[in-house]
């Protein structure tokens, strides 16, 4: 396990200026929604992503400490600071804690944080737009300009320089609101570049395609957004078994899925066995292998409407609609003579609520398939849902004179009120 570096800052401060603290991740905020979970159908959030979390919350954080809000305000001229210092509680210092650099046009402005910090020896003190900054859209968030003061023998409190708004837009400052990220850095530090030499370079491609490869079952969290995009924690997990174990760790762990994913999908088999391995896997619920396992077979045959088809009854299983039905309707274009396609992208349509293309679907099914009892409690069902109940009673009546023991045609008649006596 490897320790945490320390370095100790240390600080003073004047006014009501806070003091420095770590960076905090905002949920809700800049952060994200805390509602957008890691689970199928979450549109992806910044608190998802480790690598992002972990430079984002690396170093300190300065804080708005005023009560008054302050706008930066580029009217397409100038620069306007719209700061009342003189309603401001208790008083500040004076009118400069905010300025305006003197080019004209100005490309920048100041403010002074009333805070002073102290380098440990050798480092600089070293200014970034804080983390916020990248995941707003509001277009509101102060820029903080890249800076390097050495702060080890620079005794004066710490002045921030800020990125103009573009023309149109404001920053605004409110209290309790980050507005820097501070790093301590070395001083002097070269950056030597050297050319990984054959052998190294083969390491690393190894590495990388064996990450690539078996990120899936490297991950002990897997999800889909809506679109069907792939999102898992195997950053995290492989970062984990580095701090654990070091380079021989991770070796191993990327090792060991590699091994997993290809006895989870043999190589050599044909579409029949491989759409026989991929059911196995769905009925125990293991969805990632059967998905590897339909993606391998729709790899030898792009254009093979069954593989979309599995592939879509998989994505409606797992939560994906929108990607179910995607699939659902390539498998139907592929193949428009099968009536299994019409029926299963009818399905899909009405679990989301789309009832006349569903009925449609159901309909172009029995077309194909005018005896298919399955689709005709599913059209009946339909039809109910869009309060036609004499028709789909007709439908139901209609499937259990096919198959007097369907299930849905069953339960669809039993649901209708009653016939009233003529």
């Amino acid at each position: 396990m490897r320790d945490n570096h320390r370095l100790e800052i240390k600080f003073r401060t004047a006014g009501k200026a806070f003091p420095p603290r770590p960076i905090r991740v905002e949920v809700p905020g800049w952060g994200g929604s805390p509602d957008q979970k890691r689970q199928n159908r979450s549109t992806p959030q910044p608190w998802h992503c480790a690598p992002f979390v972990e430079g984002g919350t690396y170093g300190l954080e300065l804080l708005y400490q005023y009560e008054t809000e302050c706008h930066v305000i580029n009217n397409g001229r100038d620069l306007q600071i719209e700061w009342d210092y003189r309603k401001e509680p208790g008083g500040v210092l004076g009118q400069d804690e905010f300025s305006i650099a003197a080019t004209r046009p100005a490309h920048s402005y100041v403010f002074a944080t009333s805070v002073d910090m102290q380098a440990p020896p050798g480092h600089v003190l070293r200014t970034e737009p804080h983390t916020r900054f990248f995941t707003d859209i509001t277009g509101t968030v102060p820029v903080a300009i890249v800076g390097h003061v050495q702060t080890e023998w620079w005794a004066k409190k710490l002045f921030v320089s800020f990125k103009a708004p573009d023309a149109g837009q404001r920053h605004i400052f409110r209290k309790g609101e980050p507005y820097v990220q501070i790093l301590f850095v070395p001083q002097r530090m070269a950056f030597p570049t050297i050319k990984m030499n054959p052998d190294e370079e083969a390491a690393r491609s190894e590495l990388e395609e064996g990450i690539l490869a078996a990120k899936s079952h490297i991950a002990k969290n897997v999800w889909y957004d809506p679109a069907g995009n792939e999102f898992n924690d195997h950053y995290k997990v492989l970062s984990r078994a580095f701090a654990q174990d070091g380079h021989g760790g991770v070796m191993e762990l990327v090792r060991s899925a590699a091994e997993h994913e290809k006895k989870a999908v043999p190589r050599g088999m044909t579409l029949a066995e491989y759409f026989a391995l991929a059911d196995k896997y769905q009925k125990d619920g293991k969805y990632i292998e059967a998905k590897a396992t339909l993606a391998h077979a729709r790899s030898l045959n792009p254009n093979n409407a069954e593989t979309s088809s599995r592939m879509g009854t998989l994505a409606q299983i797992v939560g994906l609609p929108e990607v179910a039905l995607q699939l659902m309707g390539h498998a139907a274009r592929l193949d428009a003579r099968s009536p299994t396609n019409q029926r299963n992208l009818g399905n899909i349509l009405k679990e989301m609520g789309r009832l006349p293309q569903a009925e449609a679907a159901f309909r172009a099914s029995l077309a194909l398939a005018p005896n298919d009892p399955e689709a005709l409690a599913q059209l009946g069902l339909t039809l109910a849902l869009q309060g036609r109940g004499e028709e789909a009673r007709a439908c139901h009546e209609a499937a259990l004179a096919i198959d007097r023991h369907h299930a849905p045609a069953l339960r669809g008649l039993a649901e209708l009120p009653a016939r009233t006596p003529q």
